[in-house]
């Protein structure tokens, strides 16, 4: 006998998160095959942010972020954005994690 029922796990679930985070994933996955992130990244290059200081670069981001997440949810905007601003922090020659 099992522990919880597929009935239970039916209804008590909450299938919106489920399909949520799938969404952000898949939405994400597109973007780094499709090459959109790398053409963000070419785009941004163009802008030539790694002349600017350090935290005028993070300002950019967190309002190009912020701006996204008013139109998009957190999962898919972290999902999409991630990758960007990995390849970008590459181009830029400084740790991701400072993005």
């Amino acid at each position: 006998p099992s522990l919880i029922t597929w009935r239970l796990i039916e209804t008590k679930m909450c299938w919106g998160v489920i399909f949520l985070l799938g969404g952000g994933f898949a939405l994400a996955a597109a973007s780094q095959n499709s090459g959109l992130s790398s053409l963000l990244v070419q785009q941004l290059d163009k802008l030539n942010l790694s002349a600017l200081p350090q935290p005028v670069v993070v300002a950019v981001v967190c309002l190009l972020t912020v701006s996204i997440t008013n139109i998009a949810s957190n999962t898919a905007t972290a999902n999409v954005l991630v990758p960007i601003l990995g390849e970008m922090a590459v181009t830029m020659c400084v740790n991701p994690i400072y993005l």
